[in-house]
């Protein structure tokens, strides 16, 4: 007799087809290792903007049209990021419509 056939291990009975037991411990190991990615992850990104700020926190000049500031390169950075960001969805709004 096959396994399918005869003892439910098939796609649908949910031995089997999900790599954890039939009670479902399998998913918890499954989220915990997610959990444990998603952490790590998080770490590398927090290491890396800390790294990114302490790297970049010269003080520049910025000429604009009529005058003429002096900030830290981080912030000019930052804002020419999210003028980016404002921008990129305004012309993505206008071409869906």
């Amino acid at each position: 007799m096959s396994r399918r056939a005869g003892r439910g291990w098939g796609r649908g009975s949910g031995r089997g087809s999900g790599g954890g037991s039939a009670d479902g411990s399998g998913d918890g190991v499954r989220e915990e290792r997610r959990d444990l990615v998603r952490l790590v992850l998080a770490v590398v990104v927090v290491v890396g903007l800390v790294a990114f700020v302490l790297d970049n926190r010269d003080e520049v000049s910025v000429g604009f049209v009529f005058w003429e500031s002096k900030t830290r390169l981080i912030w000019v950075l930052v804002v020419t990021a999210v003028l980016g960001a404002v921008a990129d969805r305004l012309v993505r709004r206008l071409r869906a419509r």
